[in-house]
């Protein structure tokens, strides 16, 4: 996960959650917390503003205790821990939340600085020391000192991490510089907070698991039954995998005879495999590959094989016979932007099982899935043509044998020699293609030449992305573009502007030269260049020449979306 948002997202969408223990008793130290403060530790610092009782102060900062760790939040985009902080600041209980984000390439063992880049604020910090008022995000005490060592990964089954000479200073939380997440600004003369040396060595089992914590990723056996998987069920299932993982399955406990582990809350079905039939219950494929004996009755749906289904809800079967189920409810999803309808789709173990233009979508791994036709559902054209090695426009959804929509338009079968294949709105890039005639200026060696005063509404569409620009914008420009050749005197000051003819284009205009159309090859420089209007907005420029030659004006989008503006050039 290397969303530079997912923080925020973690932070805002995980309030409802519980934040550990907030009775107005002195938390005591959890297990495996070591309370000494740091060697190095001041006692006669002068003391800062009131912040709560204390006496002992380090670098001028109020050292306080940190109780006991429990898990706060885990989610797809990161996990983190909370214990209380005593004393209390303000009156008010406060947490020290420790958090770990998935950011892809962060470190996950040895030593991290915090307060050095990327853990010096919000919302890149991958590992994230912070106090906290409960869910109030205003106000706060960030980690700008200290380290953090990290003894195993933390996304692991056991949590081992020390904090040592960590400093944390009060800063005000507000939005960042992206939209949806947050920064945060230290509070001039603000308060700081000195922890002891936090050593966290444990298990953190969601709140869901139910069995004795000391089972939870004991290495000994896959506890089912415990109202959630047991990490000991999964010993290998991790990415990037570890190559020296043993994926010899555990002992299964909590089971009896003939049954297996399985299901989404990790119970104790009965084992279908071998028989292909239940004396109680739907034998069913689950997400792992095993058949089960499924009781749930609210996972079945009463459609046959190909009708709807009446909105199914998660993983639902359908076309049951004599307790066994031959069909899942799957969508036949395509890039159509519609909602496309629940069908009841046949079982299968191999593209063998499906019928013609059909292959099986694995979704019960590695064993079966359900059939599904190999074409979006708006693909108009036969289904033999569908990804048969030749571009095919005109039949509704893109053919992936004309390559990527943002690269170069092709020719394709349909269209008229010399005509090219694009969307017909590449907003939506998944509606229907289809042929038109490309522009003919779009490099600089087929320039249209321009007399002044120009004054034209002209447009890119069906244009090759030639040009990135990207000495010219901190961006880049990757859209398709067509040029425009100007002569220019030494003197002569040249006005350009263009108007976008709809709001959703924002087109940017450039100007390289002087001379022959190879200024424009390799990463060329621009004598002039503007993209500072939003969408919809017009774009312009002055430019006065001190070489006399050929200049090339560049009509360009950030994108691959084509353009249409009306072109104003002329000399002041």
């Amino acid at each position: 996960m290397t969303s530079r948002s997912t923080l925020s997202l973690l932070l805002i969408g995980s309030l409802g959650f519980g934040c550990g223990d907030d009775d107005d008793s002195s938390p005591d130290a959890g297990p495996g917390v070591d309370m000494s403060m740091p060697d190095d530790a001041a006692t006669d610092m002068p003391e800062p503003p009131d912040l709560g009782e204390g006496d002992m102060w380090v670098d001028g900062c109020q050292p306080v205790s940190i109780g006991a760790f429990e898990l706060d939040v885990i989610s797809d985009t990161g996990i983190r821990v909370r214990a209380p902080i005593d004393p209390e600041l303000d009156e008010v209980m406060w947490g020290l939340d420790v958090w770990f984000q998935r950011f892809g390439g962060a470190a996950t063992e040895g030593t991290i600085e915090l307060g050095a880049p990327p853990n010096d604020d919000f919302p890149d910090c991958p590992h994230c020391v912070v106090a906290t008022k409960g869910t109030d995000l205003e106000t706060a005490y960030f980690a700008y000192e200290g380290t953090m060592e990290l003894r195993e990964d933390p996304f692991g089954p056991r949590m081992s991490f020390q904090l040592r000479d960590v400093i944390l200073r009060e800063v005000t939380i507000g939005p960042g510089e992206l939209p949806g997440t947050i920064s945060a600004t230290p509070v001039e003369d603000g308060h700081c907070l000195a922890l002891p040396l936090v050593d966290v060595d444990s298990v953190f089992p969601p709140d869901e698991w139910t069995c004795d914590i000391s089972k939870w990723a004991d290495g000994e056996t896959c506890d089912c039954a415990c109202g959630t998987w047991d990490p000991d069920c999964f010993r290998c299932d991790e990415f990037p995998p570890d190559p020296e993982c043993d994926p010899t399955p555990l002992p299964l406990a909590g089971c009896g005879d003939s049954q297996v582990c399985s299901g989404f809350d990790a119970a104790c079905y009965r084992d279908c495999s071998d028989t292909g039939t239940c004396g109680f219950g739907t034998c069913v494929y689950w997400l792992d590959g095993q058949r089960i004996c499924e009781t749930d009755t609210d996972l079945f749906d009463n459609a046959a094989l190909g009708e709807a289904c009446d909105d199914p809800f998660g993983l639902t079967y359908c076309a049951e016979d004599v307790g066994v189920a031959n069909g899942v409810c799957a969508q036949w999803v395509g890039d159509d932007g519609d909602d496309p309808t629940w069908t009841c789709r046949p079982v299968c173990t191999s593209d063998s099982d499906c019928g013609e233009f059909e292959y099986c979508e694995m979704i019960f791994r590695p064993s079966a899935g359900y059939c599904l036709p190999a074409r979006p559902p708006s693909w108009t054209c036969h289904p033999s043509t569908y990804e048969d090695g030749t571009c095919h426009c005109g039949c509704g959804a893109w053919d992936p044998d004309c390559g990527l929509t943002f690269e170069a338009p092709p020719a394709a079968t349909g269209c008229a020699d010399g005509d090219v294949c694009v969307l017909v709105d590449e907003i939506r890039t998944w509606a229907e293609s289809e042929c038109v005639t490309p522009p003919t200026n779009d490099t600089c060696a087929t320039a249209e030449p321009v007399t002044l005063p120009y004054d034209q509404v002209v447009q890119t569409r069906g244009a090759a992305p030639d040009y990135a620009a990207e000495s010219c914008f901190p961006s880049g420009k990757g859209g398709v573009e067509t040029v425009y050749a100007i002569t220019l005197e030494v003197g002569q000051t040249l006005s350009v502007t263009a108007t976008p003819t709809n709001d959703d284009d924002n087109p940017a205009i450039y100007l390289v030269g002087p001379g022959d159309p190879s200024v424009c090859d390799g990463d060329f420089s621009c004598v002039a260049a503007e993209e500072e209007g939003g969408y919809g907005e017009p774009e312009s420029f002055q430019f006065t020449a001190t070489e006399a030659g050929t200049y090339y004006l560049m009509l360009d989008f950030f994108a691959n979306r084509w353009l249409e503006v009306r072109l104003q050039a002329e000399l002041l």
